[in-house]
């Protein structure tokens, strides 16, 4: 039984390495997209699904907050159209991201 749950916590622990190593990728395509988006481009779908896929897994790899700071901008991507409101919520996030992977 023992050996059971160790294979376990060993492929969770993979797993959360694996969602760790590609954060910063999805970090990237954020901060990329909001720039478009500031810059005149039509504010599409791509931006928010980004978010909401951190919202929803950051916490079930280890990364409470930085799933809760997600959780906030997406938020206020959907009910906002201020600009200083999404970009101080991109900011927190991107903080708190670097944070908990360093």
């Amino acid at each position: 039984m023992s050996d059971d749950r160790e294979e376990l916590d060993q492929a969770l622990a993979e797993m959360r390495g694996e969602y760790a190593a590609a954060l910063p990728e999805k970090l990237a395509r954020i901060e990329s997209l909001w720039r478009d988006i500031a810059a005149g481009a039509p504010k599409d779908q791509d931006l928010l699904r980004v978010v909401h896929s951190i919202a929803g897994a950051a916490g079930t790899f280890g990364l409470p907050g930085v799933g809760a700071a997600a959780l906030q901008l997406e938020e206020a991507l959907k009910s906002s159209r201020d600009p200083t409101l999404i970009s101080r919520a991109i900011a927190r996030l991107l903080t708190v991201s670097r944070t908990a992977l360093a």
